[in-house]
């Protein structure tokens, strides 16, 4: 059975119906063919493109980098992927991304395709929440101020009583006066944690190669194992070194290996293992315990701010840890979940990206 060969008109009308602009230039930069959606974008006719340049209808500031990625891609034939500004006939700058790339016809002359893709709405809507979150994290480091100093002066002036006016006191007073104290305390640490967070949000990434064994070493020796039923509860396996802002991973694994240690079963030792696969294109942590577990329905509240379970009411926490490592783990490109079954434990899995 044979097939006919599609004739360039047939090939054009195809083009035609894509709705990313697309052109074709000839070593000497002129356009020969362009479609319906580039002329729409640009608000130039096909007659109007034409056999012209990037210099009869942009800004030169413009159209010299046009002439300089195309250069480039027809000198090297490699492939040029970049992010430019545009102004079309209306006057309009956009901003787009061009992959442009070398075809030969059947005598070998190069011809440069190009294909637009237009991110304007993408980058004004990223640079409206980008303004957004530094006027939120303003905002919450104004609001912790504020509520920060009268906490302290609650805190002081409690103390003060506590100190000056112990022999005068009965135990019921010291008992309220030491419940105002540690809650006044509890909420200063709470501003603390939320204002954190919002920081988190906004935080550009450190990176630097981070040894994770050396990493989870050090955590333990900081959050000081000796009072656990056993000094070798955790378990590490395969972990690498990797790509990654140490102080934000670091509170990951920090986090996690808390909560093994907090939400543990009163009938057995404690155990936690961390363990790592590498795939492809990131690197695949699970942290384990022998712990509580969660419920089913709690699973996809614990990484929300605030959202503690009512298996946890009665442990320290404001809800804020996981919150904050889903947080860190989105800024590397990676994602974070749970699996869990009550009074077994649970395995915490999550991904770093090596694209960062």
């Amino acid at each position: 059975m044979s097939m006919n060969k599609p004739t360039p008109k047939f090939l054009a009308d195809i083009l035609d119906h894509v709705l990313h602009p697309i052109f074709v230039k000839n070593e000497k930069h002129a356009f020969i063919f362009v479609n319906d959606s580039l002329c729409s974008f640009l608000g130039i006719s096909e007659n109007e493109l034409l056999g012209k340049h990037d210099y009869d209808f942009f800004p030169k500031e413009q159209a010299d980098v046009f002439r300089e990625k195309d250069r480039q891609v027809f000198e090297t034939s490699v492939e040029n992927t970049n992010e430019e500004f545009l102004t079309n006939k209306n006057g309009e700058i956009k901003i787009i991304i061009t992959k442009k790339n070398i075809i030969h016809d059947q005598s070998g002359n190069k011809f440069l395709v190009g294909v637009i893709q237009d991110i304007t709405e993408i980058r004004i809507h990223q640079q409206k929440l980008q303004e957004s979150n530094i006027i939120l994290s303003s905002y919450a480091n104004l609001i912790s101020h504020d509520l920060k100093n009268p906490l302290i002066t609650i805190q002081s002036y409690s103390n003060l009583l506590i100190e000056k006016a112990y022999t005068n006191l009965n135990d019921e007073h010291l008992k309220f006066l030491k419940f105002i104290n540690k809650s006044s305390e509890r909420l200063s640490q709470l501003i603390d944690r939320v204002l954190s967070f919002s920081q988190f949000d906004n935080q550009e990434l450190e990176l630097e190669q981070v040894d994770i064994q050396m990493l989870v070493t050090d955590i333990l020796v900081e959050i000081n194992v000796s009072h656990l039923q056993k000094k070798d509860f955790l378990k590490t396996i395969n972990l690498p070194i990797i790509l990654a802002d140490r102080k934000l991973i670091r509170l990951v694994f920090q986090n996690l290996i808390l909560n093994a240690i907090k939400f543990h079963s009163k009938n057995r030792d404690i155990q936690c293992q961390i363990s790592q696969i590498e795939n492809e294109d990131s690197y695949l942590f699970s942290v384990s315990d022998n712990g509580k577990g969660i419920k089913k329905e709690n699973i996809k509240k614990i990484f929300k701010m605030f959202k503690r379970t009512k298996s946890s009411s009665k442990t320290d926490g404001y809800g804020i840890g996981l919150a904050i490592c889903n947080l860190i783990v989105n800024h590397h490109k990676g994602e974070i979940w749970v699996e869990s079954t009550i009074d077994e434990g649970s395995t915490f899995h999550f991904s770093i990206s090596k694209s960062l």
